[in-house]
């Protein structure tokens, strides 16, 4: 959370409302930035880049399936019903003439249907189908001083991904996203607040 605090030696109103006016669109200004550092570059990783060149994906499902459950190291699979969970492997195999080896990999279901690989615990997710990155949006509080940038609330793996948490399948440790776009853009928001105030006051 950034906090600016602003003191006026004149508190006239008419001073006060031009203050006002260029601090909300200082947030404005800011959650934008915020939000766009999230969506591209922290969130557009792809995690198929790995598991495409060690070609794991080739072929229809039962044979993409196969393939990463027998070329893969630690994997865990996990029956859910009619479904097959597998993860936390690591996929040895020489494809095209050349050797790869791919940690992290999970097989993704619907709307996937294909292995992927996760990102390295502590960095922001990889990318798989977009949903996580399309959702990141601000939204102002408190008639415009206040702004809240992330995932909608509806996208609870958003929130699991930022802090870690408990799932179905095991404690996921945080994969922070929110938190290095705000670090990334806190001095260019500082600098925006202490604009606004001397467009203000001049």
């Amino acid at each position: 959370m950034i906090t600016f605090n602003y003191n006026l030696k004149w508190n006239g109103p008419v001073i006060i409302s031009r203050v006002e006016r260029e601090v909300k669109r200082a947030v404005r200004q800011g959650a934008e930035r915020v939000r766009r550092s999230a969506k591209d570059p922290l969130l557009n990783t792809s995690g198929n880049a790995a598991t495409a060149l060690a070609g794991m994906n080739r072929g229809n499902l039962a044979k993409r399936w196969n393939r990463g459950i027998q070329g893969s190291a630690g994997m865990r699979v996990i029956n859910l019903g009619t479904k097959q969970i597998a993860f936390g492997g690591t996929y040895t195999a020489t494809y095209k003439k050349k050797q790869h080896t791919v940690d992290r990999v999970y097989w993704y279901g619907e709307p996937l249907h294909r292995w992927v690989q996760s990102s390295v615990p502590g960095k922001p997710p990889h990318k798989q189908t977009g949903t996580l990155q399309r959702s990141i949006a601000v939204e102002t509080i408190n008639d415009g001083l206040r702004a809240k940038i992330g995932p909608g609330n509806s996208l609870r793996y958003g929130r699991i991904q930022e802090l870690g948490g408990k799932t179905r399948f095991g404690t996921l440790p945080p994969r922070p996203y929110m938190r290095p776009a705000l670090e990334l853009n806190q001095s260019a928001i500082l600098q925006d607040f202490y604009k606004a105030v001397v467009r203000a006051t001049s």
